[in-house]
């Protein structure tokens, strides 16, 4: 038996307009789901009561936060035996994954700080708690690195990093004021 992780659900303005409309699945009704197993995300309609979109996400999709505007959903890229370090950007008006996002780790400026050495590949693993924080721009914890990172989903660029003590990062929120 195939399961699936419900991770968010969420409505769009009545002003939306999308390709899933045309099938007859109002603009305000969507449900996403992250199928884990299959390395997809599904795009509900509870109205109809069905599936109108899959598609495809990187290696283990954990967790989904949508924009304030409902139009555009970012999921973590958790991995499986081997780490992820991508984001997916999903168009939910056009049921369309628009953009793959890497973690790269920016190198240090100094050569003794912490990372240095460690060779131009090293990423932010494990993302997983996602939050949006503007229209552009969401927070995400990677698990493996302790690290809360800010991503522009626009640019695709990790805008900024910070440490955390936390021997393991899971979930994110963001106040109402930011």
């Amino acid at each position: 038996m195939q399961r699936i992780l419900l991770l968010a659900c969420m409505a769009l303005p009545a002003a939306a307009q999308n390709a899933a409309t045309d099938r007859g699945v109002p603009p305000d009704d969507r449900l996403l789901v992250c199928n884990k197993s299959e390395h997809t995300i599904s795009i509900f309609s509870p109205c109809l009561r069905e599936e109108v979109a899959v598609l495809p996400t990187g290696k283990g999709p954990h967790e989904v936060a949508v924009s304030p505007d409902g139009r555009t959903a970012v999921v973590t890229d958790y991995g499986e035996q081997k780490p992820g370090h991508t984001l997916t950007v999903v168009d939910i008006v056009a049921a369309k994954v628009i953009g793959k996002i890497d973690l790269p780790q920016p190198r240090p400026a100094n050569p003794s700080e912490e990372g240095a050495g460690k060779g131009p590949n090293k990423k932010f693993l494990r993302p997983h708690g996602v939050q949006f924080v503007s229209s552009e721009q969401v927070i995400v914890t990677s698990e493996a690195t302790r690290r809360l990172v800010r991503v522009n989903i626009k640019t695709g660029k990790v805008e900024q990093a910070w440490p955390t003590a936390q021997p393991t990062m899971h979930m994110v929120a963001v106040t109402s004021n930011g």
